[in-house]
């Protein structure tokens, strides 16, 4: 089993409810892929939540985690959104994340700098 840690660096405002933006990914070969995100965000807004999901090549693979609601009440702003996913490439590709606002619109999410990461482990054929 080999792995690649691939930690999360952006500085990022997410987009408006229902609309969803997918990062860049990580090129891989052909194989079975165990790939874990975790999304670490603040607000000062009321009632945010951030969906993540697992992408093949800036597409959805279907899983998504979306339990990351802050309520913004009595020094509640930040949360952690997490996600597991099982990956098959048939060919080669780029694993990589997509994430959306969820909750109330309009509303600030912040992904802190370097407090985020990506592991994509490749797992024996």
């Amino acid at each position: 089993v080999s792995s690649l840690n691939h930690y999360v660096d952006w500085l990022v405002g997410i987009p408006e409810h229902g609309t969803s933006v997918a990062r860049d990914g990580v090129n891989c070969v052909v194989g079975t892929y165990m790939v874990d995100i975790v999304l670490y965000q603040t607000s000062n807004d009321a009632r945010t939540n951030i969906l993540v999901e697992v992408t093949v090549d800036g597409i959805s693979t279907g899983t998504r985690g979306a339990n990351g609601y802050i309520r913004d009440s009595s020094g509640h702003n930040e949360a952690t959104t997490t996600v597991t996913d099982l990956v098959q490439l048939a060919s080669a590709g780029k694993i990589g994340f997509g994430f959306g606002q969820l909750g109330a619109t309009g509303n600030t999410v912040t992904i802190p700098l370097g407090e985020s990461s990506m592991i994509i482990t490749r797992m024996k054929d």
